[in-house]
Parts: C-alpha cells; sequence; structure tokens
C-alpha cells in the first residue's frame, strides 16, 4: 500500500512533468540566464524567476519527502532525480544565486520559495544563522541535493554546529553559501585605510540613504508580512551566527552602520503594527512581541520603556487591535521578565509600567512579587495602593517574611482592604514564631472570623501566651460557628486545660454557653454534678454559667442535667434556685 503523502507527492510530480512537456512545446528555449546578482534592483532575465520557482517547488517536496520516509525509498529516490532536472533550467545560463530572508528565498525581490512551506521554515532558521544567500552551480545532481537536504532537516541545538558550520563541513560540490561570519581578517591599515576601502561613491550612497531613511519611518514588504507571521523565532531574534570582521574591515562595517542609524520611532512602529494586524486584531503581533521579550532579555530599560508607552498610547486611542496588543506586552510571565531590568533602572521604566496599573494590574502585582526591598518595588508599590489595585498576594506573601516589621505591615495592609481572602491570609501569621506578630494577627480577627481558618484559631486556643489564648477564644466564640464548640470543648477536655488560673477556665466555660449544641450538655453537667471541680477548685461562677448554657440547650437531656441539679445535696443554695428557675420557665415555654 502506498502512503497518503507518497500518492500526493506522485501526484505533483507527474502534473509537474506533463505542464514542463506543454511549455516546452508551446515556447522557445529561455535565453541563457546569468548569475545573479546580489543587488535585488538588478534586471532577473525572463523566465528565470518561474524556472527557479518550479525548481524550488519541488525541492520542498524532495524536503517534506525525506522527513516523512527518513531519507529512503523510491519516492525519495525519484523526487532526488526530478529536483535536479528541474535545476537544469534554471541553471542552463550559469550559477543562480538566492538570497536567503525570513520568509523564504528571493531571486532580486521576487520570492521563488512556496508559502508557509517546509522549506520557507527551513530557510528561515538558515537566516538565524546568519546566512545570507544561496548558490546553485551547473551540474547539481543528487549527492549535492541530499546533502543540502540533509542540512535543512537537521537540529543544531542537538550538536555545537549551526547551519552555516554544518553546510561547510558538506562541501558541496555545486552548492555554496554566503554567512555575515565568512568575513575574513586582513593586514591593520589604520583608520585613512578604512576610509579609503569605502570609497567616495559608496560614502555618498551611504550618506543619501541615510538622509531618505531619517524623512520617514519604513517597513519593508518583508517586514510587514513577519508582524503577521505565527513564527515564535521572529527575526527580531539576535542572530546565532553574528558579524565577525577583522581590524580591516571593521571600521568600514562601523561607519556603514553609523550611517544608517536613525531614533528608531517606536510611535509610528506601533501604529503600523497596529494596521498590519487589522485583519486578525484578537492575534498581537509576534514581531512586536518579540521585540519587546529581546529588549527584555538584553537589558534594555530605554527601549522597553519607549515600547510600552508607545503600545499604551496606540490602545488609548482607541481600536481592538491596538488593545490587544497592548495586553499581549502586558502579559503576566512577560511583565514579571522585568524585574531585573526594572530594579536596575527604575527610573527609566518607572512611567511605563505605572501607565499599565488600571491595564493589568494583576501582571504588575506578580512583578512586585519578585521585586528584592527598595526603590523599586517602594515605588510600584505605592502607585498600586494610590490605584486601588488589590494586593492581597502581595501582602500574602509579606506574612511569611523573617522581618517582623514587615510581617506586622502587611497585617495592617490586609485589614485594610476588609476582604474574606485578606483575613484568611493573616491568619498565615498565628504560626510565626514571634508572639507580638501573633497577638496582632488574633486582635485583627476579632470581628472577622474566617470560617476557612477555624482550624487554624483552634491551634491558637493552645498558644504558650495567655492574652493570645484569649483572644483566639473570642474570635471563635463570637463567630456562631456551631463546629467551633467542639473545638472549644476539645481544648477544654485537654489534661494541660486544668493546669490553667480560674479565671481563664471560667473565659472559656462562658464561651461556651454561646452555642446550644447538644454536645456540650454532658460537660456542663459534669460541672454540676463536680466531676471537674475535683481538679480545679469549686467556682460558684462557673456553676451558675453551667446552669445557664443547660437552661439555653433544647432537649430532654439538658433538662435531665438541670433537674439533678435542682435536688443534688452539696451544691450551692444559689446554684439549685438558678435550676429551679431554669426548669420553670422551660415548664412555662
Amino acid at each position: 500500500m502506498v502512503p497518503e503523502d507518497e500518492e500526493a507527492f506522485e501526484i505533483d510530480v507527474e502534473e509537474d512533468d506533463e505542464e514542463e512537456e506543454e511549455e516546452a512545446a508551446a515556447a522557445p528555449p529561455p535565453p541563457p540566464a546569468p548569475a545573479v546578482s546580489d543587488d535585488p534592483s538588478d534586471e532577473i532575465p525572463q523566465g528565470l524567476t518561474a524556472q527557479a520557482a518550479g525548481f524550488f517547488v519541488v525541492l520542498d517536496k524532495l524536503l517534506r519527502a525525506t522527513r516523512l520516509y527518513e531519507g529512503r525509498g523510491e519516492l525519495v529516490d525519484r523526487l532526488l532525480h526530478e529536483t535536479a532536472k528541474k535545476a537544469t533550467p534554471a541553471l542552463a545560463g550559469g550559477e543562480l544565486t538566492v538570497r536567503v530572508t525570513p520568509v523564504g528565498l528571493l531571486l532580486g525581490s521576487e520570492e521563488v520559495t512556496p508559502s508557509k512551506s517546509r522549506l520557507s521554515e527551513a530557510t528561515f532558521k538558515l537566516f538565524c544563522d546568519g546566512i545570507r544567500e544561496l548558490s546553485f552551480a551547473p551540474g547539481l545532481h543528487a549527492d549535492d541535493l541530499r546533502g543540502l537536504i540533509d542540512v535543512l532537516i537537521a537540529d543544531p541545538r542537538q550538536g555545537e554546529d549551526d547551519y552555516s558550520t554544518l553546510l561547510w563541513k558538506r562541501e558541496l560540490a555545486h552548492i555554496s553559501f554566503y554567512a555575515t561570519d565568512t568575513l575574513q581578517s586582513g593586514p591593520d591599515l589604520g583608520d585613512a585605510g578604512q576610509q579609503e576601502l569605502l570609497g567616495e561613491a559608496e560614502q555618498a550612497q551611504i550618506q543619501s540613504a541615510a538622509t531618505e531613511a531619517a524623512e520617514e519611518f519604513v517597513l519593508s514588504p518583508d517586514d510587514l508580512r513577519m508582524l503577521k507571521t505565527d513564527d515564535r523565532l521572529a527575526w527580531v531574534r539576535e542572530c546565532a551566527a553574528p558579524m565577525a570582521v577583522g581590524q580591516v574591515n571593521e571600521a568600514t562595517v562601523q561607519a556603514a552602520r553609523a550611517a544608517f542609524a536613525t531614533p528608531f520611532d517606536h510611535v509610528r512602529f506601533l501604529q503600523m503594527a497596529v494596521r498590519a494586524a487589522e485583519d486578525d486584531p484578537h492575534t498581537p503581533s509576534p514581531l512586536v512581541l518579540d521585540m519587546f521579550d529581546s529588549m527584555v532579555a538584553g537589558r534594555d530599560a530605554e527601549g522597553a520603556a519607549k515600547l510600552l508607552k508607545a503600545a499604551g498610547g496606540a490602545s488609548r486611542s482607541g481600536g481592538f487591535a491596538a488593545s490587544s496588543l497592548y495586553k499581549g506586552l502586558l502579559e503576566t510571565e512577560r511583565v514579571k521578565q522585568l524585574a531585573p531590568v526594572f530594579e536596575r533602572e527604575p527610573d527609566v521604566l518607572s512611567e511605563a509600567l505605572y501607565d499599565a496599573a488600571t491595564e493589568s494590574p494583576d501582571a504588575l502585582v506578580a512583578l512586585l512579587n519578585e521585586l528584592h526591598p527598595g526603590e523599586a518595588r517602594d515605588g510600584l508599590l505605592g502607585t498600586l495602593t494610590e490605584s486601588g489595585v488589590d494586593l492581597t498576594s502581595y501582602y500574602s506573601r509579606c506574612i511569611t517574611d523573617e522581618n517582623e516589621e514587615i510581617v506586622v505591615g502587611a497585617i495592617d495592609a490586609l485589614m485594610g482592604f476588609g476582604t474574606e481572602e485578606a483575613t484568611i491570609a493573616i491568619t498565615q501569621a498565628l504560626g510565626y514564631t514571634s508572639t507580638r506578630v501573633r497577638r496582632k494577627a488574633l486582635s485583627s480577627l476579632v470581628g472577622h472570623y474566617p470560617a476557612e481558618a477555624r482550624v487554624t484559631l483552634a491551634r491558637a486556643l493552645g498558644d504558650p501566651d495567655r492574652e493570645n489564648r484569649l483572644l483566639a477564644l473570642k474570635v471563635l466564640s463570637e463567630s456562631e460557628d456551631r463546629r467551633a464548640a467542639g473545638n472549644i470543648l476539645n481544648r477544654m477536655e485537654d489534661s494541660t486545660f486544668a493546669q490553667r488560673d480560674e479565671a481563664e477556665q471560667t473565659e472559656f466555660i462562658k464561651a461556651l454557653t454561646r452555642f446550644k449544641d447538644p454536645r456540650t450538655v454532658p460537660y456542663f453537667a459534669s460541672v454540676l454534678a463536680g466531676v471537674s471541680l475535683a481538679r480545679t477548685g469549686k467556682s460558684l461562677q462557673r456553676q451558675l454559667l453551667a446552669v445557664e448554657a443547660l437552661a439555653a440547650i433544647p432537649g430532654e437531656e439538658a433538662r435531665a442535667a438541670l433537674t439533678r441539679s435542682a435536688k443534688k445535696w452539696g451544691l450551692p443554695k444559689d446554684v439549685k434556685k438558678a435550676a429551679k428557675l431554669a426548669l420553670s420557665r422551660m415548664g412555662s415555654a
């Protein structure tokens, strides 16, 4: 059975053969094609562009088949033959040189590689590794093509060689290339020699081009295509094989770069990016996002600030595409990467970030969490506070800080928010080593009981500090959460409870009377029966509290306990009187 992809390849190849035969019969042979100049403005011989495009279409099929069948099989061998055959008319007039660009291969100014093809993707990677031209010489054969395809499907990340080195090592007989790192060193001629090499005509041309570039900020068609590309390896990525020149060429290159250098118009650039994205406003331009990421990675605080401000201005001017782009720049993970840049140059980035406080507060809070104490964090914290941004997550992190003052300040800030999330965050401080911090947290929770933190508060009933225990008791007893009655009762039945002073034990009994819970009846009955008095001493106040609690609890068990107390010999007269009065009220009710 022939794989589905192989059938498609066979059909394409047969159609190409038929088209080629029809063209050959209908038209005379094309004139010899001279070698292509590196100047895209040079005239391309008629018919050469179509011949080159046909060659690269079949080369793309060969690339896909090699990937699919791992370079083996009848289909791959047949496509090798067809590709070499397609190259013959394109090379009839001599060597064919094409430019390697981020969007594919160009012959002059015409794209000759299929758009969105495997070949275009592969040549983009060649571009990123510094390769700028590919040349094919007459006599191109299958071994040359196989070697080129092997390089295109290679993954340099798996080894130490880049694409330029891989091509060089292949020593392909009829395929050559030019890369930005191939300039060689020469003798040191000094500054005068450098200018002399450049020549008057070249200097005049550079100056003229620089003047024109300064008048208006424009993007080429290639650049505009990249504004819409989904390829996250956009050409703003710094080349893995940057230009390396010898001393003889260095001054020439620097002079050329300086002549062309003009201030980057971030506002104009963002406006063009927004216009280019109007047909798909929901997808922020990968080019802009990658440019921003590259600035952050390169610690370019000024560039990142200008790009953010320009995007913010475009967003405020209106339009969904502009707003989408601004939100893309302010994604949480992207903004967090600004932390080291912001800490180093807070003055440069402050205004741009503060403008974004209302647009993406969550991202700025995430950035705040990444910052160390200092000018940058204090400034951003102040701005977010003034903007009314919810800083619960930030102060929640501060709760666990080793600095006691920071924790106390965080508790005050969280209480100011007044939200349940903030209240729960405060309970994290109940495990802090400082008694002062735990007391601050418990005091803040009085009247603000968080049900989710009930167990944490129950543990605070055993705090080493007496005042902290009573504060925890107050929070739980005022909560009206019936589950808290069991937590208080468990602490009272603990063996260590008997070691506490009588006043504290009385406070616990008083707190328990707030809960009309049948589970507390046996405990109050034991108080009236004298079971707990053997450990803590007789207390008229506690027994009267027990009578009051039983009277408030509905059910026969509570009534029976009161009946026994009203008749029990040895109980204080006031206690028995209170029990009888409670029974009479229960009867009348």
